[in-house]
Formats: C-alpha cells, structure tokens, sequence
C-alpha cells in the first residue's frame, strides 16, 4: 500500500493519543486505589442501611399491629371474659378476623401476630385459626411456657431466617401475650458482607448470626438507639425496640483493598496496552481507504508524496454526482404536482408556481365496485397507469374515490386524453372488477378544478342508473332531473327511519312522492316499481313478512301489475304506516325486556369474541337495527357497552392479582390481540394496563 505525508500525520497524531491515554490511565488508576477504599465502605454502608431500613419497617408494623390490636374492642372483651363464656368465643372469632386483616394487609412483609391469655386454658388465636397452647411449635430447641404461660423474648424458629417474638400487654385489668413471627431480610441471614444480632432485653440473651459476632455483640448490648460503633475491626449499627424488649446490630468488615492494588495496577498495563495497540490499529483502519484508493488510480511504481492530490480529483466527481442529483430533485419536483391538484380539486387555496391560467381541465370521479381489501391495489394499480402519462395527474380523494385530472392546451385534446386513459385501464383490469367513472366537462384555468371535481362526482351519482356503463359523461346524464328521482342516500334515510318505527318515514315517503308527482306514464310506473321495491326490502331487514306483522297478506304481485301507478303508491304508503303502528305498539311493551335481554346475553358471553352480529342474530334482528335499538334501549351502542364491561372485569381482576400477565389477560376477556386490550384499556380508564397494575402494587404497600 502506497504511503505519503498524510500517513505520516496519521501516525504522529495517534502515537500522541496513544502517550496521554496511557497518562489518563496511570493518573486514574491511582485516583481509583485511593478512593476504592471508601467507595467501597459507602457502598457497603448503603446497602446495611437498606437492609436496616427494611427490618425497622418490619418492627414498626408489628408494633403498630399489635397497638391496633390492643386498641381493638374485640380484644379487650376477650380479655375481660370468662373462659368458656359467649363473649369469650364471639370475641375470639372477631380477634382472628383482625389478625387475618393485620396479616393480609401487610403480607408482603412476612409477619404473623397471633393473642393469646395468662390463662393456661387459653387459645392461641392465630391468623390460621385458633389452637391450643400445646399444640404450637415455633422453636426447635428452646422453652416458651412456664406453667402454661408464654415466656415474653426473642426465640429463634425452625426457619432460619425467621425470629419469634414474645410480648406481653397489659389490657384493662388482664396481660394479654403477642407471638409474632417475621422474616429477617435475605441478605443479613445469607449474604457475605453482612452479619447481625438480636439482644433480647429481658431475658438477657444474645441471637446472633455466627458465634463470633455474638462475642463481639455482647460488648455494645447496651448501646444506645441508632449508634454507630467500631469494634473488633467491624463498623456496627444498633437500633432498640425499648417497647419491644429488643436491641437489633448491625456489622459489616471493611474491604481490604492491597488487592484491589495489584488488580488495579495490572488492569492499568493491561489497558495501556490495548491502547496502544488500538492506536496502532485506528492508524492503519483510517489510513486503509486512502491507501486503496491511491493504490487504483495509480500505477506501479508511481511515486505519491501528497494524498490530497487524489482527494482534489475525487471532488471533481462529487461535482458531478452533485449535478445527477440535480436532475434527481427535478423528479421530486414533479410529484409536488400530487399536492397541488389535491388542493385544488378540494377547493383549498394553494398559489401554482407556474402561473398557468391558460390550459384546460377535464376531471374524472373514480370508484370501483370492489370489497374494501382490494380497493387500496385498485387505485395503487390506477395511480401507476398515470405516471406514464405526463398530462394526467392521480389524486386519491377518500377511502373509496380517486380523481383523475387532465391538462392540456386545448379543450377537446384534454377530455380526448382522459377519456383514452380511462377506458385503457379499465380494459386492462380483471373481468371481476367493475370500474364506475364520471367525467366532467372541459374549463380552462385552476380555478375550475373544483367545480368540476364536484360536477364529475355528482356524474358518477348516476351509476346505479346506468350499470351497464363505465363512464358517464355530461351527455349520458342530461335531461335526467325529467326522469323518476329517488337517490340511494334517500332510499337508506327512509328505510332507517321504517326501521326505527319513525314517523319521519312517511314525510320521507311523501317528499319522495310529490318530487315525482309530475313524470310520464312509464317514468311513474318506474317510481312505484321503486317504492314497491322498497317496501319489500323494509320487511326483509325486519326478518318477517305482512302476514306476520299485520295479521293480512298482501299481493306485490297485483301491485306490480297495477296499471295506476298512483294507486299502487298510496298502497304502499298505507302498508308502511299499518306496519310502522303496529311494530311501535309492539315496541312499547317490548323494549324493556329487550333491552334486558341484550344486556344478559353481553354480560354472559363478554369474554368470548362475541360481534353485533351475533347480539343481532340471537334475537332475530338485522344488525344495523338491533344496533339502532340497543341504542335508543340503553342510551348507549353495543361496542361501548361490551368494552366498558371488559375493562371492568379487568380492573377488578388486576386489582386482585397485579402480577397477572397482561396478554393472557387480554385474551381471557374476549381481545383479538395484547395490542387491542392495551389500547381500549387506555382510552377507559386512562392509563395502560401495566401502570394500573403498579398503582394498585404501590397502594397495598
């Protein structure tokens, strides 16, 4: 590889990095040796401290329960009772509810409190039940009673972990004597770094960890609450529980750091080294490229005393790369053009940058009659076919129209090109797609664009008119306010309206009818052949038939071959409005039940992944009207109801156990997916799932 002064510099500058890391190193190793010491006694410290602060919130717990307990009315009736009385045993049942509520309120501590009497009949209430004095067995190898009576101390138990403490309290006129067992923390009964005692005051014995601690225990027994001492080498800590009869210690050794010296020292050459080494190393890896490179534009042989000369001939070509990505950006510029037709056509103020007034427009509305899966490859496979084609601009509208856009210098050229790309791509789509288009007329300027979106969207309103047809112009449409009139949006207002047993049907029936009053013969027998049509459609969604609902059968074939087309719509009026009676009548008397009802069957099934369409098919409904009843039943719409009532469930079981998983939680009451409870959870209650379960966590502690 070809070396010049630029390796030289790279080599210097390194070789300098190299002698003050490895000064860094030297000065910071000593620093380390010197501060290991009380680092490590500090960490040492705090992690005692943690350790004495979880066994002080222990003993203050078991002295506030055992204070509530002797506060409690229960207690002292017990106390005061004879053995063998009423009050004695309807006492002792209500003391073990409360030890049960000390117990499970603050269960992660590990404690049990348990009452008993001076009487040797007395029972030992626990939060287990209730036993007989003999019948207890706390330690392994000491005695606890004395003539039937509980000797009050400290006494280790058959868990190594665990102390029996035994106090006596003195209530009214009576001595009541409280056991209580706790758990020492993990890490003063099993961990290498700490040791401890427990000096039991009144009978004046030492429980220690080890022997030799117990030795050195017995030299600060005394002292006194919260002092800090140093003795036999160990830093101690003691804490006294005058109300408790108890002294904890606390001791750790202080670390000896001569081998933390030689693991310091060696660690320090160790990486001075590497240092080195990697400098070394950066050198060669950063010098590589330029090395390479000199090593392809030269030959053999060639002398190369500055590499930066190969650098000014490399930024030759980055000048060139600059002007391809010139070129590049031009194209970027051109999909620009994307949201300014999109502002047009949606009437929204947007200045072109060029100015252009003078060319024409034609505008296409674009549906394909298609499910909802197919429809986002419909119009990606559209927008595609018209990035060929630089005179035709591709806007996606909403979820189900696109609009296409042609610009041209003369009106017939621009209608002329939309027309031909239209009808190419639909020649090209699949026979079991059907395309719907209409086509605006032609106007010059940008600020046309709007209006002939909309003209060309109002166009394709037709299609229903005209399914044999793809495109629709101005002239398939024209003279079409003189034929028959009865628009879907109409057709779904009046049958929502029939559905919900409205009154407003029938204003809507009427309007219909009076706007049609004035058409011809076979233009009217069209319009009654289209509200016969809509009758039928009205018991379908009803799921029933006019013999069912109004006790009477009707003839739709006599109706179709009424030769009054007048007659046949006043019949059908008159059949909705007996049928609208009847079913509010029968709405009355049901909706109450019904309601219930529904109610019943989501409260039964929520955990499942139950639909509307089931809800609708468990009661014969249609589901857009069981959902339109529900909501006019319960002021409320079946997904809300349904998700309110998972949530619910949810909390409470997060509440009894907020260590449950999350996903199986989820799935258990009915979610599709971790994802879907996680977010409906959050928008019920606020919160995600994991944090409601760690507010619940921080509440019980």
């Amino acid at each position: 590889m070809k070396k010049g002064a630029y390796y030289l510099k790279i080599v210097r500058i390194f070789s300098a990095i190299a002698a003050s890391l490895a000064l860094i190193l030297i000065i910071a190793a000593a620093m380390f040796i010197s501060s290991h010491s009380d680092r490590e006694r500090n960490v040492l410290t705090s992690s005692l401290m943690t350790q004495r602060e979880t066994m002080r919130g222990t003993l203050s717990y078991i002295r506030d329960s055992i204070n509530r307990l002797v506060a409690n009315e229960h207690v002292r009736t017990w106390a005061n009772s004879e053995w063998g009385d009423t009050d004695y045993y309807y006492s002792a049942l209500k003391i073990y509810q409360a030890t049960r509520e000390e117990t499970t309120f603050q269960d992660y501590l590990d404690y049990t409190v348990s009452v008993t009497g001076q009487d040797p009949r007395a029972f030992v209430i626990t939060s287990q039940g209730t036993l007989e004095k003999n019948a207890l067995a706390f330690t392994p190898d000491e005695t606890l009673m004395q003539d039937g009576v509980f000797i009050p101390g400290v006494y280790r138990t058959y868990r190594d972990n665990s102390l029996l403490l035994v106090t006596n309290r003195k209530v009214d006129d009576s001595i009541l004597t409280f056991l209580t067992t706790f758990r020492l923390p993990e890490e003063l009964v099993s961990g290498q770094s700490f040791t401890y005692s427990v000096y039991d005051q009144k009978r004046d014995v030492m429980i220690a960890r080890s022997r030799d601690f117990a030795a050195t225990a017995e030299k600060i027994k005394w002292a006194e609450d919260g002092s800090t001492t140093a003795i036999d080498g160990m830093t101690c800590f003691t804490d006294t529980y005058a109300d408790l009869g108890i002294s904890v210690i606390y001791s750790f050794q202080p670390p000896r750091s001569y081998s933390i010296v030689i693991l310091t020292v060696t660690a320090a050459v160790l990486l001075i080294v590497c240092v080195i080494f990697l400098m070394y190393s950066a050198a060669k890896f950063l010098y590589r490229p330029v090395g390479r490179t000199l090593q392809e534009v030269t030959q053999d042989g060639d002398e190369v005393r500055d590499e930066f000369e190969v650098i000014v001939s490399r930024c030759r070509d980055i000048e060139q790369l600059s002007r391809d990505l010139e070129e590049a950006l031009m194209e970027q510029k051109l999909l620009s053009e994307q949201q300014k037709y999109r502002a047009f056509l949606r009437g929204v103020p947007y200045q072109p940058g060029d100015n252009d007034a003078t060319s024409f427009f034609t505008v296409a509305a674009v549906q394909f009659m298609s499910d909802d899966e197919e429809l986002n490859l419909l119009f990606a496979k559209l927008d595609t076919h018209t990035k060929d084609m630089p005179h035709l601009h591709f806007v996606r509208m909403n979820f189900q129209e696109a609009a296409l856009v042609s610009k041209a210098d003369t009106a017939r050229l621009s209608r002329a090109n939309l027309l031909e790309s239209v009808r190419q791509f639909n020649a090209d789509l699949n026979e079991k797609v059907e395309m719907k288009c209409g086509i605006s007329d032609t106007a010059e300027g940008y600020d046309e664009i709007a209006r002939l979106y909309g003209r060309a969207a109002e166009i394709l309103s037709y299609r229903y008119k005209f399914s044999n047809k793809t495109v629709l112009t101005e002239e398939d449409v024209k003279g079409e306010s003189e034929r028959a009139s009865f628009p879907l949006s109409e057709f779904n207002r009046l049958i929502t309206a029939l559905l919900a047993s409205s009154p407003d049907a029938l204003t809507i029936y009427d309007s219909a009818v009076e706007r049609n009053r004035k058409l011809s013969f076979t233009e009217h027998k069209t319009f009654s052949y289209t509200m016969i049509n809509t009758a039928i459609r009205y018991f379908q969604d009803l799921k029933t038939t006019p013999e069912e609902l109004l006790s009477r059968p009707v003839d739709w074939t006599a109706l179709y071959a009424c030769s009054d087309p007048a007659a046949a719509i006043m019949e059908v009026r008159q059949i909705l409005a007996s049928a609208i009676s009847v079913r509010r009548e029968k709405d009355e008397l049901e909706s109450s039940d019904l309601v219930g009802k529904m109610k019943d069957y989501i409260n039964s099934h929520f955990r499942e992944n139950i639909m509307l369409v089931d809800l609708a098919a468990e009661f014969n409904l249609t589901p857009k009207y069981c959902s339109q009843l529900f909501g006019e039943l319960s002021n409320d719409n079946f997904k809300n109801y349904l998700n309110r009532l998972r949530i619910n469930e949810a909390c409470r079981e997060i509440e009894k156990d907020p260590e449950v998983k999350i996903t199986a939680l989820g799935l258990s009451l009915g979610f599709s997916s971790a994802n879907t409870f996680i977010r409906v959870f959050s928008k019920y209650v606020g919160i995600t799932p994991k944090l409601f379960a760690e507010k619940i966590i921080k509440e019980k502690r």
